[in-house]
């Protein structure tokens, strides 16, 4: 049996937030341009997603020390200083 501390679904759920947050934002821009319309793309953004997400997390870590889902739950990310992580170390 698994112990998690609520802390930790607190995370989960950030993460999910982001993700969600993320394919809706991607799914929004692709359906303006006539190019990306074909059936099978929108079950692949959905697969990449967490792949596409990296360097956006890494962008919003470095630059404010949370994500968008991180906020929504209250949860921020930094070093030990105190200060954001730079981009090569949120990556």
């Amino acid at each position: 049996m698994f112990h998690f501390e609520i802390k930790q679904w607190v995370r989960v759920l950030a993460r999910f937030c982001d993700y969600c947050l993320f394919y809706l934002v991607a799914g929004a821009i692709t359906l303006s341009l006539p190019y990306f319309y074909v059936p099978f793309f929108y079950y692949f953004l959905a697969v990449a997603t967490p792949l596409l997400w990296i360097p956006f997390e890494a962008f919003f870590l470095s630059r404010w020390g949370t994500t968008p889902g991180k906020a929504l739950f209250g949860l921020s990310v930094y070093n030990a200083e105190r200060f954001p992580l730079s981009y090569k170390d949120a990556l």
